[in-house]
Formats: structure tokens, C-alpha cells, sequence
């Protein structure tokens, strides 16, 4: 899935790196055309991260006002995109979140793509031991395969 995230980010490795050459060319030639579009893509990738740590960063403090019951309502809402990012500050409150790793497990096996993916995300940054267990799960196979190595999980390992 290519959000609007990533396309800030290419944007700014490909405008740095454009700026950066270009500065580099008129200063110092074709070697400063070389180290200036490096430099650029560097500075350009860091910039076009910007956005998104923005908008995690306030998403962390709306959820820093919100009680772990309205927390775990919010990660329950099917429109709830930061699944991760809930669990995670549950767990930082010292909540238990081990019972929410069913719920986590059925949206790898979800006939939506968006929400597989949110449910790897979820599972690999709050559950990584779990995740281990199916290395090579992709939330962009078809349904059918994420079905079967979803059920590894459920199946305790056994499938």
C-alpha cells in the first residue's frame, strides 16, 4: 500500500537529491553535481520522514488524554489505522495487552488488504515473538495464503 506518507518521503529523496546536484553542479562540476545529489537524497529522505513523525507524535498525545477503556474501544473501531501505535501505549501504561493479540491475529486473516496490514504492523512491533513464527507472511499475498500462515498462530504452530 503507497500512502500519502511515502509519497513525501520519494519526493524528498528525489527533490533533494535533484536540488542537491544541481547545487553541486554549478558550484563545482560534475564532482559537485556527484556529492550534492547525495548529500541532497540524504537530506531530502530526512525531510520527507518529517511528516509522518509529526502526525505519530500528535496521535500520541490525543492518546495520552484517553482512558485504557476509550483506548481499547478506539483500537476495536475497524477505521482505527494506528492499531500499533494504541497498543503500544497501553502497553507503556503497563495495561495487558496479551488478550488483544487474538483480535490482532484475526485481522491478518481479514479479506480487507488495509487491515492485514494493520494487523502485521500491529503484530510485528507489539507482538514480535509471535510474528517470528511466520517469517514469511505478506499481508499483500492473496487472502487465501494469509489465511493459511494466519492460522499458524491460532493453530498454536501446528499447520
Amino acid at each position: 500500500m503507497f500512502t500519502l506518507f511515502d509519497m513525501l518521503r520519494l519526493f524528498g529523496f528525489l527533490g533533494g537529491a535533484a536540488l542537491g546536484a544541481r547545487i553541486g553542479f554549478l558550484g563545482y562540476g560534475v564532482f559537485g553535481a556527484i556529492i550534492g545529489g547525495a548529500t541532497g537524497l540524504t537530506l531530502g529522505g530526512i525531510i520527507g520522514q518529517l511528516p509522518i513523525l509529526l502526525v505519530l507524535r500528535m496521535r500520541v498525545r490525543q492518546f495520552r488524554g484517553m482512558t485504557n477503556d476509550e483506548l481499547r474501544t478506539l483500537l476495536h473501531n475497524e477505521d482505527c489505522i494506528t492499531l500499533n501505535v494504541v497498543l503500544l501505549e497501553l502497553k507503556r501504561r503497563g495495561a495487558d495487552i496479551e488478550n488483544e493479540l487474538g483480535f490482532v491475529c484475526s485481522l491478518l486473516t481479514s479479506s480487507e488488504m488495509s487491515r492485514r496490514v494493520t494487523g502485521w504492523a500491529a503484530l510485528t512491533s507489539v507482538f514480535p515473538s509471535v510474528a517470528n513464527k511466520i517469517p514469511d507472511y505478506s499481508p499483500a499475498r492473496p487472502v487465501e495464503q494469509c489465511r493459511r500462515d494466519g492460522n499458524v498462530i491460532s493453530d498454536g504452530g501446528k499447520s
